[in-house]
């Protein structure tokens, strides 16, 4: 069997069982299930493993084969579908006197199949002009919509007439060492 990660932190492991008489594996990627297949990776015999250093919010569909002493190539295995964390995009609806807002963010390639389960979310925001900076963490289960890819939170109790600025972070759970950190965004 043949199995990619998902939500890494730009790196995608893959994993495979050993192959009978194989004296390297090659690995390859394509960006679409149906896409052109290119190698971007090898590995010696013994090896059932690899990880490969990808960008921000990829989404990829990967493949193995098998060679031989006498340089022979197998066929492509069935694919693995890997992907690694998003960088969210913030966007935010302020009510009209300035209170509350609603917060919503995007990522790209956290669909169910992926690891959009597996996240939990640090929103920081403070007056523009300075001030303290609070920190709200949010779970999965809080702030997912009906789409796997969308989340969103409601802010209260904030000064009227203040500009604030916003930036989510966005972590794996099992991985919490590394986060992909939105833009700071400024709505009023």
């Amino acid at each position: 069997s043949f199995t990619a990660s998902h939500g890494g932190y730009r790196a995608v492991t893959l994993s495979w069982k050993e192959s009978t008489n194989a004296t390297r594996y090659n690995i390859y990627s394509a960006d679409t299930f149906y896409g052109q297949k290119v190698q971007c990776g090898e590995a010696k015999a013994g090896v059932t493993n690899l990880t490969l250093q990808e960008k921000s919010g990829s989404d990829k569909y990967y493949y193995i084969t098998a060679v031989n002493a006498a340089g022979e190539e197998s066929s492509f295995s069935n694919y693995a579908r890997g992907s690694t964390l998003a960088v969210p995009i913030v966007v935010v609806e302020p009510n009209s006197n300035g209170t509350s807002a609603t917060v919503f963010w995007w990522i790209q390639n956290s669909y169910l199949e992926t690891y959009a389960s597996n996240l939990i979310f640090e929103l920081e925001y403070s007056p523009a002009q300075g001030g303290l900076t609070e920190t709200k963490t949010i779970s999965y289960d809080e702030a997912k919509t009906d789409d796997s890819r969308s989340f969103k939170t409601t802010l209260t109790s904030l000064s009227p007439n203040t500009t604030y600025s916003y930036q989510i972070s966005a972590t794996v759970i099992d991985d919490q060492s590394n986060a992909e950190t939105s833009e700071k965004q400024t709505f009023d």
